[in-house]
């Protein structure tokens, strides 16, 4: 197994599984995304969603790249509190980084 691949398999083993990923992650991902995302503020949305299958041993190992959205928001208070509700909880990270013309 070459090195990539087993980190891959290290960090796959703290990972959600599938169902709990549709059941719990997912929807609170997809809701952050609909209020972030509105006619408004969505600027560009690149590449398409892909999995990506690996075969580091006897099982597989996917991966998913997801499409890149860009959006604008002028409001930094409402992103935090989209972020606090529904992607802190699940263990994301909020990084910000404040310029006179932008945050």
């Amino acid at each position: 197994m070459n090195p990539e691949h087993e980190a891959a398999v290290e960090v796959a083993q703290h990972l959600h599984s599938i169902e709990e990923f549709q059941r719990d992650v997912e929807p609170a991902i997809v809701a952050a995304r609909n209020e972030f995302l509105t006619e408004d503020t969505i600027m560009g949305l690149f590449a398409n969603d892909s999995i990506n299958e690996l075969w580091p041993g006897q099982s597989p190992l996917y991966t998913l790249l997801s499409r890149s959205y860009f959006f604008s928001e002028t409001d930094a208070d409402r992103l935090r509190d989209v972020y606090d509700a529904k992607l802190k909880p699940l263990g994301f990270t909020f990084s910000e980084k404040r310029t006179p013309e932008m945050v």
